[in-house]
């Protein structure tokens, strides 16, 4: 009836279509599944033949063995074959009948039944009924039988099956036997769409598939052929064809590191510096078929977990599940255990086998597990995939890093060691955090001398733990956690302030000037923030060796940053000169040790500084240059004449004073001027009635020129002198004769004086 009423098929057919629907499988989901059913049925004919013993060079390393998966894509079809058991095939002396092997095509057909028993994937016995969702009559040959299916679920001869026989003996890998093929015919449009995922996925599909290391999509072939390290045998590493994270639609070849777990196994990326996290399109779950949870973890964990019947999504067996990765990360312990032994007794070995860079270290190679291992779940919320890969994490690797020293510190490269998990005792962290700042805080000799590498490690080495062994992370008493803020506190000898000799602020001033603060995380930038505020009113050494605030010492700046202090400094006294010890990271810190307010020194204190200057040439000149360039020159001058200038050396100022030296004229007669010394400007302005040598004649004043340069100079300061001038002699309000002289100075033509 169903064979020749074509309204019974499809009402048949729609109602398995939704069937299989409601157990969420799709279009794109066909692939995988035969994928899965030809793993099985290749496990199950090496099985019958170990069992027959009739294995032989066909299995062998150097010729093909029918561990092999091929879809042949034609316009308006797809072929699925392999060369497994074929269907409904016992094996016979194999027990395949107590197997049920010999009710292969009915438990297909039978919605929610399946033969398979372990180490087989599928159990749901719906992988191959997805079919019904693109085909309304699959064909297939499987060594003797040939059938078309009608309607979902009766199965008819195939009268005309040669071209379908053809395409398998001519796909067939030498020694594969009769072989299975599922030809479904298609509308051209959808054969793009229902094997996007399966090209993208293949490639890690047979890295986890149990037997089946080759598959042939059209003219792709992607291949898993491994080379084993032969000091630690679980580790296997080669390449996989994945899509180009550039371009999903290009494929590119990149290398891996297959770790075997028995009933499953985790897969890394890898590369000369070691393990690295996989692109984020490879799914972090699978169950030889890749699971659509959304974890992008760095690493695949393939393992016999509970899932919905598409193998899409977790199954709510949380507990089932979670036995099952503490299962695998048993065995993950062993293979690690082996690695660690190998590492120490062949480390080159290891290398070569590994293809690690030349001048790796075994300390590279641990970082590089821990970090994509377990550094990828620190950066993901909390998930279903995320548990279970934590699970086989703890079981595999935390509890064996409790007991040997396999945990890096994640310290600087001089101090790097690797630890137990059980010897931690000292956590750095906030700042500690940034990796420039801890490098630059390891040139502390104080801070080197408190730090036990192998009992000391990073913050960020400290969250991957808490992750792999979390009894660690509430063991308070065990360690201790230690901020930037906390190390100020060894600058401080017998007092509340933080004293600074030049070794300690070199290294404190290039920590807290080089510091982007919108680059770091809110913890970090408190750490910075508490520490600067810690070093307000720190203490440096001045040029005699003594202790003096930041805000009282005055540097000599090479950079020249800071004009206006470099005249100060030239003429301070000793105890507020720093000492020239500091470098340019050190004065950096007494800038920020300042404060917004910056040196205090008022006008007050730098007139008594220039009036109380001893027979010191150089500081002399330098008063004298800060008078004239200072900002606060003119002030200062109006504070010393305010102060009184009898005998002090400024009293005694003249032309030939050797304070000038290099000096201008106009230079010199502005400072004078401005101190108001009549008998210092006429010493200026006159030539002396005593030549210092005698055995010259004297020279004759040459009045024209001496009165243009006055004129000049009137030009420049007379205003100013004028003023003070016209305050003195007439306080209670200036004469109107300023015109005049402005006038008589400003003349254009100049008199003959005779």
């Amino acid at each position: 009836m169903i064979e020749r009423d074509e309204a019974a098929r499809t009402a048949l057919l729609e109602g398995v279509g939704g069937k299989i629907e409601e157990f969420q499988y799709k279009r794109e989901s066909i692939p995988f599944e035969l994928f899965q059913n030809a793993d099985d049925a290749v496990c199950q004919q090496l099985e019958i033949l170990r069992y027959t013993h009739q294995v032989d060079s066909r299995f062998s390393d150097t010729q093909p063995a029918p561990s092999r998966f091929v879809v042949v894509i034609e316009n308006d079809a797809l072929t699925f074959m392999h060369w497994g058991r074929p269907l409904n095939a016992t094996g016979d002396p194999f027990p395949g009948r107590d197997r049920d092997y010999h009710r292969d095509l009915e438990k297909m057909l039978i919605v929610n039944a399946s033969n398979k028993e372990p180490p087989a994937t599928g159990k749901f016995g719906l992988g191959f009924k997805s079919v019904f969702l693109a085909c309304p009559e699959p064909e297939i040959v499987s060594g003797r039988l040939s059938m078309r299916i009608l309607g979902g679920m009766l199965p008819m001869q195939h009268d005309d099956d040669r071209d379908l026989r053809h395409l398998v003996r001519e796909h067939a890998p030498a020694g594969g036997g009769a072989g299975t093929g599922i030809r479904l015919r298609l509308d051209p449009d959808s054969i793009p769409p229902l094997l996007d995922r399966f090209q993208k996925m293949a490639g890690v599909l047979c890295c986890f598939a149990k037997s089946i290391q080759q598959i042939d999509v059209g003219s792709t072939t992607y291949t898993w052929s491994p080379s084993s390290l032969e000091q630690a045998p679980a580790f296997s590493i080669g390449s996989l064809l994945i899509p180009d994270p550039n371009d999903q639609d290009v494929m590119m070849r990149t290398k891996v590191m297959r770790i075997e777990l028995g009933d499953g196994a985790l897969l890394f990326g890898l590369d000369g510096s070691g393990l690295k996290p996989l692109l984020e399109s490879i799914p972090s779950l699978w169950v030889l078929t890749p699971t659509s949870e959304d974890a992008a973890l760095g690493v695949a964990l393939n393992g016999r977990f509970d899932v919905n019947a598409a193998r899409t999504s977790l199954a709510d067996r949380e507990e089932h599940n979670h036995v099952i990765a503490e299962a695998l990360g048993c065995v993950l312990n062993d293979a690690i255990e082996d690695l660690m032994l190998a590492v120490d007794q062949d480390w080159d070995g290891v290398c070569h086998g590994v293809g690690l860079n030349e001048g790796m270290t075994p300390y590279d190679l641990w970082y590089s597990l821990w970090r994509t291992l377990v550094g990828g779940l620190h950066k993901r919320e909390p998930s279903k995939v995320r548990s279970l890969v934590q699970c086989t994490a703890q079981v595999g690797l935390g509890e064996l890093a409790w007991r040997h020293p396999l945990l890096p510190n994640g310290l600087p490269s001089a101090h790097r060691a690797m630890v137990r998990i059980s010897d931690i005792r000292l956590v750095l962290r906030d700042a500690l955090s940034i990796p420039n700042v801890l490098e630059q805080l390891f040139d502390w000799s104080h801070f080197v001398d408190e730090i036990t590498p192998q009992r000391t490690v990073s913050a960020e080495i400290h969250e991957w733990v808490s992750l792999a062994h979390p009894s660690y992370a509430t063991a308070r008493a065990q360690w201790k956690s230690s901020r930037l803020a906390d190390w100020v506190s060894r600058l401080m000898v017998d007092s509340q302030q933080v004293r600074l000799d030049p070794e300690p602020a070199r290294i404190w001033g290039a920590i807290l000037d080089s510091q982007q603060l919108d680059d770091l995380s809110k913890n970090q930038q408190k750490d910075l923030t508490d520490t600067e505020k810690l070093f307000n009113g720190a203490l440096f050494r001045d040029v005699t060796g003594r202790f003096a605030p930041a805000t009282e010492l005055l540097m000599s700046d090479p950079s020249k940053r800071d004009p206006e202090e470099r005249l100060r400094w030239a003429f301070a006294p000793d105890r507020n000169r720093l000492s020239t010890d500091y470098d340019e990271a050190g004065r950096t810190l007494l800038r920020l040790c300042r404060g917004p307010s910056g040196f205090r020194a008022d006008t007050q204190q730098l007139a008594r500084w220039i009036r109380e200057l001893k027979e010191d040439n150089d500081r002399r000149s330098a008063a004298l240059v800060y008078l004239r360039d200072g900002e606060r020159g003119g002030q200062v001058i109006a504070e010393l004449r305010s102060i009184g200038l009898n005998g002090t050396w400024l009293a005694e100022l003249s032309k030939d004073s050797p304070y000038f030296q290099g000096w201008s004229f106009e230079q010199v007669l502005q400072v004078l001027i401005q101190f108001r010394s009549t008998e210092s400007q006429d010493r200026f302005v006159s030539e002396p009635e005593h030549d210092s040598n005698p055995q010259e004649p004297h020279r004759l004043v040459d009045v024209e020129r001496t009165l243009l340069k006055l004129r000049d100079v009137w030009q420049e300061h007379g205003a100013v002198y004028l003023k003070d001038y016209e305050q003195d002699i007439y306080p209670g309000g200036a004469r109107q004769w300023r015109p005049c002289i402005s006038m008589m100075m400003t003349a254009k033509e100049t008199v003959p004086l005779g």
